[in-house]
């Protein structure tokens, strides 16, 4: 038998919202929904051994918390929690080489790091799940050892660095 239940709040005994319904019948978040994308406005000519900040400057989803001069997105104070990162690179040469790497930077530090052998203008992803507080920043670093300097791609869909809330 089925049952209908109209409501648009489901409460906690202490009084707090559980659940919230939309008009539309659809189950309200609770997460403050954030998100950003930014790739390079140019390419960027990366010398061969170290690490390297990537000049992530040309938004594809703008947030007001990522800064474009200092490639850097800081979480504000009401929305730490869980985020998914999600860098990819993408080097301008059809040269094969045996290290590339791509690092994800939490407060200065490297906290998630793929490295590949670079064939033929391969792309090169890093997706970590992280928890944040305010005030953690985050930056894109790359390094590759083909023995010279090489661009780093200024292509939206190739090179990018981006984050998305997806949880308290």
């Amino acid at each position: 038998m089925a049952g209908i239940v109209g409501l648009t709040e489901l409460q906690h005994t202490n009084g707090t919202s559980a659940l919230s319904v939309g008009s539309d019948g659809k189950v309200l978040s609770s997460v403050v929904a954030v998100a950003f994308r930014y790739a390079l406005s140019a390419n960027q000519s990366i010398a061969s051994g170290g690490i390297h900040l990537a000049s992530m400057n040309k938004a594809i989803i703008a947030n007001s918390d990522y800064n474009t001069s200092t490639y850097r997105y800081t979480v504000p104070a009401n929305h730490a929690g869980i985020y998914m990162f999600s860098l990819q690179t993408n080097w301008l040469t059809s040269g094969d080489f045996d290290n590339n790497q791509v690092f994800l930077y939490k407060n200065g530090l490297p906290i998630g790091q793929h490295q590949a052998r670079q064939e033929h203008y391969e792309n090169q992803n890093l997706v970590t799940i992280e928890s944040v507080s305010a005030g953690d920043y985050f930056q894109m670093y790359v390094s590759q050892e083909s023995g010279g300097a090489i661009d780093l791609r200024a292509a939206d869909r190739q090179c990018w660095f981006s984050g998305v809330r997806i949880g308290l």
